[in-house]
């Protein structure tokens, strides 16, 4: 398996993670090769030009080579770049293909809908016409992939969902959850989780939950994953946005695997404010759990949720679906109040 790896910052180094644990608790016996950062069974860097050719000499011997793809672990500065070094990697990417035709296969994360030349869009197209084997996590990502390229012939992909490998790394109580993190134990409890970055949207969260009942609260818990100037603003406004919502909190720390399901245990609903994703390990994660979510209708996610979650559209319903929250809330807790 070619992947990021832990202890790297990363969400497709957590998924490839889980991934490995059950394919070697069904049997398989699973390799990793994985940047220079991560702790894998070998370590190279094939990021730009030719480099992912090198993947041939660590092939040799296994019966399948998965690949977790984002666009950022294999090209420089995107498939989109106008440079000879892209257009190597595109190249080295049909090369590889022809010569592992039958074992490999792509698991999508994440890739270009569209392109700044139409050049490099053929080449991206010809990239993914040439690949033996793609798996996708949505329909959605199917169909936005087929109108963007073209549409991939049913032996050539398979939707794999993203929370197949998924297992707990938390077993314990809700209570107990809550008590180990601080958290109070009568309060309706929404979390916000993961890298923070501006497309994640928990601004839009932590806007529209002012003024709702003090019965709830949300918690955006996570951290920057890469610290580049436009990230560490945003994460210094969303604190300071913070500071005046009574009832909301940012926790800024990067989480063990075990600390990132006790939030979720802990938790009553989870929130997917993205303003644009292909699908989210975040909600993928909440379903181990069978926690309700409000997520925005964006990318794959209408095709992750479950019959008693919500969508929203912009920030207005998002508003709504909090002001509703609120409203019950506060008519439950008079009603109580009144009984008793």
């Amino acid at each position: 398996m070619v992947s990021s790896y832990p202890p790297m910052k990363c969400g497709i180094g957590a998924y490839a993670s889980q991934m490995k644990k059950s394919l070697e608790f069904h049997g398989d016996t699973v390799d990793i090769l994985a940047p220079y950062e991560g702790d894998g069974t070998f370590k190279t860097d094939l990021k730009g030009g030719f480099r992912i050719l090198k993947l041939l000499t660590f092939a040799k011997g296994y019966d399948r080579i998965i690949i977790q793809y984002h666009e950022s672990f294999f090209f420089e500065k995107g498939s989109d770049t106008h440079t000879i070094n892209t257009v190597e990697t595109q190249i080295a990417f049909l090369l590889l293909f022809i010569a592992m035709r039958h074992r490999v296969e792509l698991i999508i994360h994440e890739i270009p809908y569209s392109h700044s030349s139409r050049f490099f869009h053929f080449l991206e197209g010809v990239k993914w016409y040439a690949c033996p084997r793609i798996v996708f996590h949505t329909q959605i990502e199917v169909d936005k992939f087929s109108l963007s390229y073209f549409l991939p012939q049913r032996s050539q992909y398979e939707i794999g969902k993203q929370d197949r490998y998924f297992s707990r790394y938390c077993d314990e109580p809700k209570e107990e959850s809550r008590r180990r993190l601080g958290l109070p134990p009568e309060s309706v409890i929404f979390l916000c989780i993961g890298f923070i970055q501006s497309h994640k949207g928990f601004d839009r969260a932590l806007e529209a939950f002012r003024d709702t009942s003090r019965r709830m609260e949300l918690y955006i818990v996570g951290t920057i994953r890469v610290e580049s100037e436009d990230n560490i603003r945003y994460l210094h406004q969303l604190k300071k946005n913070a500071s005046r919502i009574e009832n909301a909190n940012i926790i800024d720390k990067f989480l063990s695997d075990e600390e990132f399901d006790r939030w979720i245990n802990a938790s009553d609903i989870i929130v997917v404010p993205y303003r644009e994703i292909w699908s989210s390990s975040v909600l993928a994660r909440a379903k181990v759990f069978k926690k309700p979510v409000i997520a925005c209708k964006t990318g794959g996610l209408e095709d992750q949720i479950a019959a008693q979650d919500l969508l929203f559209t912009d920030d207005y319903e998002l508003r709504e679906i909090f002001s509703e929250f609120s409203s019950a809330l506060e008519s439950k807790w008079q009603s109580d109040a009144n009984h008793a």
